[in-house]
């Protein structure tokens, strides 16, 4: 299966686009959905957004993860796309990294990983508004203590 990254605000809202119905499958809330993250990236704002998509390159994808790329000084930060923007609905998490099954989810780990080791310089990961129990977080963590030299 392939996994693959673009930055750009063209080339993440053809992958938003394509990534609705996977949105819809899996029951996302509206601000992780193609209109939400669509007028998202339509507004101005410092930084680039990028996605990691598993799946073919022309169909439906088995995962996908919108996030937004932000130099603060030296560091950059990488946030889920929509992280911060405009009042979000309250009471559930705002955000999504989607995955269909365990597998597809273990490949976007790998994925956001892959892009977390393009970045130039020092980078931080922040997930904040996903849900408890998000399929992809664990392999994340996962993989990247293991590739620390750590222990999961």
């Amino acid at each position: 299966m392939l996994t693959r990254i673009v930055v750009g605000r063209a080339d993440v809202v053809l992958e938003v686009r394509a990534a609705a119905p996977l949105m819809a499958a899996l029951r996302a809330p509206v601000t992780a959905r193609a209109v939400w993250l669509t007028a998202v990236l339509g507004a101005d704002r410092p930084g680039r957004p990028a996605a990691v998509v598993v799946g073919p390159r022309d169909g439906e994808p088995r995962a996908a993860a919108f996030l937004f790329l932000r130099r603060r000084g030296v560091t950059t930060l990488v946030t889920v796309l929509g992280d911060g923007v405009g009042p979000a609905p309250g009471g559930v998490p705002t955000s999504r990294l989607l995955a269909r099954d365990e597998e597809a989810a273990g490949l976007l780990a790998d994925g956001i990983r892959e892009l977390l080791g393009r970045l130039h310089g020092p980078r931080r990961l922040r997930l904040t508004g996903l849900p408890l129990g998000d399929p992809t977080v664990a392999p994340s963590r996962s993989r990247a203590t293991t590739s620390c030299g750590l222990r999961p």
